[in-house]
């Protein structure tokens, strides 16, 4: 379980489309697979959501699954990001825990679906591995797994993305000194030798535990939505 939300930057997270501009359409491409799998009415589906912090995509999957039978639960660690949610519906469960640890305890072939933003790089290598391992297990066969997250591009081209938003970042809170160094903290952690997620390995670590028809739909800079199916 990681904590770094745990901070300003949890407690602020709403500054997140300044931090990430293209955050709408990256989360929309999300809901949009979502919503193209959910194709018949009379079946019911099981959502997982991993990391729904405050609940900004937690909402387009309710927007997009409105008509069909869904019930979504929704994981987070950060009682502060789960305060800031807004959504509420009889078809959603927002549980407050680790995910690893939630999927430990869950059957396999649970879930139609897991869906997960902006949180799984957030985890070490080690972490990261066993949390695909479960979601592979309690995916159901044909199911989906989407993950619109920071996969890391190769370098020099990395190196270079890294320093434009750092720039990124001192020029949207210049005048909030707290909340930009917690930021420019947590950029850098994202890419330590620990933590870094790189695209080739993050594809081919999946290929080995399962999954299939792996695909990086659309990059958002070093932002990406990644497509897979338990066949």
């Amino acid at each position: 379980m990681n904590t770094r939300f745990n901070g300003v930057i949890g407690e602020r997270y709403s500054q997140i489309h300044r931090v990430l501009p293209f955050l709408d359409n990256l989360l929309s491409l999300v809901s949009k697979q979502v919503q193209d799998y959910c194709c018949d009415l009379s079946r019911p589906y099981s959502i997982l959501e991993i990391g729904s912090g405050t609940g900004l995509l937690t909402e387009k999957l309710l927007s997009v699954t409105l008509k069909y039978n869904t019930k979504i639960v929704a994981l987070d660690h950060s009682t502060s990001m789960i305060r800031q949610s807004n959504c509420d519906s009889e078809n959603l469960s927002i549980v407050e825990c680790d995910a690893l640890s939630f999927l430990e305890c869950s059957q396999t072939c649970s879930f139609n679906i897991v869906v997960s933003s902006l949180t799984i790089h957030n985890n070490t290598a080690p972490y990261r591995k066993r949390l695909l391992h479960q979601i592979y297990r309690t995916l159901n066969v044909n199911g989906l797994f989407i993950n619109a997250d920071l996969y890391a591009l190769p370098e020099p081209l990395h190196h270079t993305k890294i320093k434009d938003k750092i720039k990124h970042l001192f020029n949207i809170f210049s005048e909030d000194r707290e909340l930009l160094m917690e930021w420019v903290v947590h950029e850098f952690e994202d890419y330590s030798p620990e933590r870094i997620m790189r695209e080739d390995n993050a594809v081919n670590e999946m290929s080995d535990i399962g999954f299939s028809d792996i695909l990086i739909m659309e990059r958002f800079d070093v932002w990406a939505v990644l497509k897979a199916m338990k066949l």
